[in-house]
């Protein structure tokens, strides 16, 4: 499998003993299918292939491609985004899109909440946040501590 570690290929094959049920070349072919559509480099690849085997498993016409053009079309998903979440969560290859995919994003939409992609850019991390102590609790209220005081018996 391309770019899987000979280190990581027990692991793989110990998560999904059905890839000994499958040919070289399917496996091969499944692959590449799956780095192209989604333009993967061969470490993303590697990297879905480790944390879910099983995608390599999966019908790219029958299974992948309606998933994969649900996440653009409606989701609006651009083809950098839907890797880096795949690559981040491959899970979601093996989730349903009826009764999972699309029925929780309806579900989101109905409930006016938002969904990914985020609708704002995603704020870039900087050394500044990871530096900062968090700020102090604001002070709780008089007759807040003393009702709690109360409602336990401590005076």
């Amino acid at each position: 499998m391309q770019g899987v570690s000979d280190a990581d290929m027990g692991s793989v094959l110990m998560k999904c003993p059905h890839l000994f049920g499958l040919t070289t070349d399917k496996i091969e072919s499944n692959s590449r299918a799956l780095a192209d559509t989604l333009s993967l480099s061969p470490h993303q690849l590697a990297e879905i292939i480790t944390k879910y085997p099983r995608a390599l498993t999966y019908s790219l016409c029958d299974n992948l491609a309606p998933k994969l053009a649900y996440f653009k079309s409606v989701m609006r998903f651009d083809e950098e985004e839907l890797s880096e979440e795949i690559v981040a969560f491959p899970l979601i290859l093996g989730y349903s899109l009826d009764k999972r995919i699309r029925a929780r994003h309806e579900h989101l939409i109905k409930c006016d909440i938002a969904v990914f992609p985020r609708s704002t850019p995603r704020p870039k991390r900087t050394t500044q946040y990871a530096t900062q102590s968090p700020p102090p609790p604001p002070p709780r209220p008089a007759a807040a501590v003393g009702s709690v005081r109360a409602v336990r018996g401590l005076k």
